[in-house]
């Protein structure tokens, strides 16, 4: 197709729930994303777990887009997370 994918915003990431068993991702909704990837990493380990999302229907460019991600492994210190969002573009690409 040769274009290229312009990947959405950073995420925000919060605690779903008081116990720590869940994650809240947000970004920002791009025009041309038919689907988006999570990737989430637990800090110092070189593990990513991917999540998708589709596109919803309702949602237009610059509205907050969201992911519950849980079933993670809470701990007496807190665990620390990074995320990257990718777009999923209609050929199947995907955004860096």
């Amino acid at each position: 197709h040769g274009s290229t994918l312009t990947p959405p915003s950073t995420p925000e990431l919060r605690i779903a729930d008081e116990l720590g068993f869940a994650l809240l991702a947000q970004w920002t909704a791009v025009a041309h994303a038919t689907a988006y990837v999570v990737e989430l990493r637990e800090a110092g380990s070189s593990h990513i777990e991917r999540f998708a999302r589709p596109m919803p229907v309702q949602a237009a460019p610059g509205s907050v887009i969201e992911l519950r991600i849980g079933g993670l492994r809470p701990s007496a210190g807190g665990q620390v997370y990074t995320a990257q969002v990718r777009c999923v573009g209609p050929c199947g690409c995907e955004s860096e």
